[in-house]
């Protein structure tokens, strides 16, 4: 999961927090971040 903060981080220029379960990214990336993770084998609700 840490890995995974750090690619959004890095992709996506921003700050975050990793959270146990969850990341929380600083700014609107909703669309952005869906695709990511879609092409990252994600399932994205």
């Amino acid at each position: 999961m840490e890995k995974l903060a750090s690619d959004l981080q890095s992709q996506f220029a921003c700050d975050g927090i990793l959270d146990v379960g969850s990341i929380t990214l600083h700014g609107n990336h909703t669309g952005r971040v869906e695709a990511f993770l879609r092409k990252r084998g994600f399932s994205v609700r």
